[in-house]
């Protein structure tokens, strides 16, 4: 059996694969690659008490593409923790959990770019107990 290959040019472009679909990924999906490539993960886990607002676990945190050194790290587990206490502005009753997430990606947000000059993208996880 002989096979011919054709020496005509055939228009194409990039085909993506993503999982199990292939063809077309949103630019929101290349956007968030290309940061996690660049600059990294920062993941913070931190547990509070849903009644009065404290940390009862963590904040744990887990840094991929990273060089955090460890009082970095020690640094941002301070933030992190003064971030998730009640608010003393006056404001009744503990903060929500969506509150404390916001307010650990601003704090962290600005601290690693001040530090490192890089902006990893921040999932910060509040469990409320």
């Amino acid at each position: 059996m002989v096979f011919r290959i054709s020496a005509t040019k055939v228009p194409a472009g990039y085909v993506f694969v993503d999982g199990l679909s292939v063809g077309d990924v949103g630019s929101v999906v290349l956007r968030d690659r290309r940061v996690l490539s660049t600059d990294g993960i920062f993941i913070v886990i931190v547990t509070v008490d849903k009644d009065t607002g404290q940390v009862v676990s963590g904040p744990d945190l887990i840094s991929r593409d990273l060089s955090t050194s460890r009082p970095r790290t020690r640094c941002s587990s301070r933030r992190v923790s003064r971030c998730s206490r009640p608010s003393k502005t006056g404001a009744r009753g503990p903060r929500s959990g969506q509150v404390i997430k916001n307010s650990i990606r601003d704090s962290l947000s600005k601290y690693l770019y001040e530090q490192m000059r890089r902006r990893p993208m921040i999932i910060p996880i509040v469990v409320e107990v």
